[in-house]
């Protein structure tokens, strides 16, 4: 499905035929189903089943980044179930990629309650993907994933954004109050600084 060629002394990657081919039959997938259509109706549970993988994926990948960038290297099945949102599909991605051969997950116990950590696999997968990259090079993303324990860039803005919003109020209040000038400076210069590393991460591209 995929050439490669060494142009210049550098390797690039494309589609081959085949693989020009497989994408268009995915594309086709997604289009609208005609009613009308025999033929496109026996399709229908293609599309299903197409959708269903690629909610898993989705997910299964969720999981991967959240586990893998986490402080503490495991996540709680609770805390999985509210990355979720659908028990079933967790359920689901949990008998299938916690045995071999296609362990990515390791079941484990922390304090008696049921979590997961990242099996070799399931590194391997980290190491590959846009937001361990990105976690890697950039250092206020590491920081900003450290501090609010989310890789979503949605969340940390988030929470910059609420952060932000809380030192700003709190220093109008001290200025209404007549608190002392250093207290008052030091609150508006906190928001300030968590504005500005909201603007800065909102450039960040790992959705």
């Amino acid at each position: 499905m995929i050439s490669k060629t060494m142009v210049n002394g550098e390797l690039h990657i494309s589609l081959s035929q085949k693989g020009e081919e497989y994408v268009k039959k995915l594309i086709e997938l997604f289009h609208p189903i005609k009613v009308s259509d025999d033929q496109q109706l026996l399709q229908v549970p293609v599309r299903l089943n197409l959708a269903k993988e690629v909610i898993t994926s989705l997910n299964l990948y969720k999981i991967i980044v959240k586990t893998g960038l986490s402080r503490k290297g495991w996540l709680l099945v609770d805390e999985l179930k509210n990355l979720v949102g659908d028990e079933k599909i967790l359920t689901i991605i949990l008998d299938s990629f916690t045995m071999p051969p296609t362990r990515i997950l390791r079941r484990i116990k922390i304090a008696g309650r049921d979590a997961v950590e990242l099996d070799k696999m399931g590194q391997e997968i980290l190491r590959k993907s846009p937001h361990y990259t990105v976690f890697r090079s950039n250092s206020i993303y590491r920081l900003l994933v450290r501090l609010t324990g989310s890789p979503w860039v949605f969340e940390i803005m988030r929470f910059l954004s609420i952060t932000s919003f809380v030192f700003l109020a709190l220093s109008i209040l001290l200025l209404v109050a007549n608190a002392p000038t250093v207290l008052i400076a030091v609150g508006f210069l906190t928001a300030l600084i968590f504005l500005s590393l909201g603007i800065t991460v909102s450039y960040i591209k790992v959705e």
